[in-house]
């Protein structure tokens, strides 16, 4: 543990600007989430065995990233996401292009029943009933659910509105820092 630094209040030298930055606690998770991270039930293992598959299916974009998974080939330690290069999230249109089936955010503008079809039909080997307490939860607790159900009945209000784009704006008082908007390369779309 070479980054501790040795004195009387015992502190990280190398992160956190030498106790300068102080994180706020985490919340407690919802019941049903902190079920599944700490029983020892076969619902909350096989969880625990797929959770980067369910956070997958449930996720409002999808993750565009070359992976290194190079330091998980050892075998010891939780596993670790390093990535080479760039991160980028890529959300495509609010509704699906005719035929195809939704996903992403667009599972959330469905009614749960044909959201969770839609989930179960990519998913097979994921357990239904830990998939729709989990969907029951975000729609429940996360706040962009909510605000894509509205946009898409903003949308069947107005059929024949034009096209239109998200942008994204930092509030006003937040630290630039946390809340960085993302950027896009000049010739790139």
């Amino acid at each position: 543990m070479g980054e501790k630094t040795l004195n009387s209040t015992s502190h990280f030298g190398m992160c956190c600007k030498h106790g300068e930055v102080c994180l706020p606690l985490l919340q407690h998770p919802p019941n049903y989430l902190f079920h599944l991270f700490t029983s020892q039930d076969h619902q909350a293992k096989e969880f625990r065995e797929n959770i980067a598959q369910y956070n997958s299916a449930l996720a409002f974009t999808s993750v565009g990233v070359s992976v290194n998974d190079t330091v998980n080939r050892r075998g010891r330690g939780p596993p670790v996401f390093r990535i080479h290069g760039e991160l980028k999230h890529w959300s495509g249109s609010l509704l699906p292009r005719e035929g195809t089936a939704p996903a992403y955010a667009q599972l959330y503008i469905l009614d749960s029943h044909a959201a969770l079809h839609y989930c179960m039909q990519r998913n097979e080997n994921l357990c239904r009933e830990t998939m729709e307490a989990l969907q029951t939860v975000l729609r429940a607790v996360n706040p962009y659910s909510s605000i894509y159900q509205h946009a898409y009945e903003i949308l069947r209000q107005h059929p024949d509105a034009p096209q239109l784009s998200i942008s994204l704006w930092v509030m006003p008082g937040h630290d630039p820092r946390r809340y960085n908007l993302p950027t896009v390369r000049p010739g790139s779309k």
